[in-house]
């Protein structure tokens, strides 16, 4: 999360500018990567709900207008399984996905283990879990529908761990190769956005500073 923004800051600063549309999305596809060249992609091709979902910030719209020749030719991607959402639908699947990221990809690299490791027989991985979720929704509830609380973003992190149980998560296979992570646009943009609206987000600070010296002591020594 923070990219649009970025672009739009440096690139296009007034809207009135000739700012291209730009696209944002968000995807279910889990893919570990094994070698250069070579995936394995564990899900999204066959969720119900869309493997892709993307739609446009500007519109601003409950309602979908006419298929952009760019979004048709996506969907027209069988394996691809994207769907064109308003954006009011899309936002809200962004923030779940953010808080799903924020949860699970630290924590699964800081601790080097597969998702379902976090929770399995695991009490204190639960409560870790559970206190990030508490403080996105901190954060994040006026962004969120009225009928969202921290246990029930709590719910659906606890719930996509059961489903990539077996996964290892984007931000261990980059330490795994001595890569920068995306940190700072998890839950360093948790921790920007609680700033911003005079909030605290400690636990997601602690985990920011975790990560980029976990990050510092394996780029030393590439």
């Amino acid at each position: 999360m923070g990219v649009y923004e970025e672009l739009c800051d440096a690139y296009w600063p007034e809207p009135s500018l000739d700012r291209p549309q730009l696209w944002n999305g968000v995807i279910r596809h889990a893919v570990q990567r094994v070698s250069p060249f070579h995936i394995i992609q564990h899900s999204g091709w066959d969720d119900p709900l869309g493997g892709l979902m993307m739609g446009l910030r500007e519109s601003g719209e409950k309602t979908l207008k006419p298929r952009s020749p760019m979004s048709a030719a996506l969907e027209d991607i069988p394996d691809m399984n994207a769907i064109t959402m308003p954006w009011n639908d899309l936002y809200t699947r962004m923030l779940h996905k953010l808080v799903v990221n924020a949860s699970i990809n630290p924590l699964g690299a800081l601790l080097e283990c597969k998702n379902g490791r976090l929770t399995y027989n695991n009490p204190a991985g639960v409560r870790m879990l559970r206190q990030i979720c508490k403080e996105a929704y901190a954060v994040l509830q006026h962004d969120l529908p009225p009928s969202e609380s921290a246990n029930t973003l709590a719910d659906i992190v606890l719930k996509t761990v059961e489903i990539t149980t077996t996964n290892t998560c984007s931000m261990l296979q980059d330490c795994q190769a001595r890569l920068p992570t995306e940190i700072d646009y998890i839950n360093g943009y948790l921790c920007r956005l609680a700033k911003e609206r005079n909030l605290d987000a400690p636990t997601n600070q602690f985990i920011v500073d975790l990560v980029h010296t976990k990050e510092k002591l394996y780029m030393a020594s590439k």
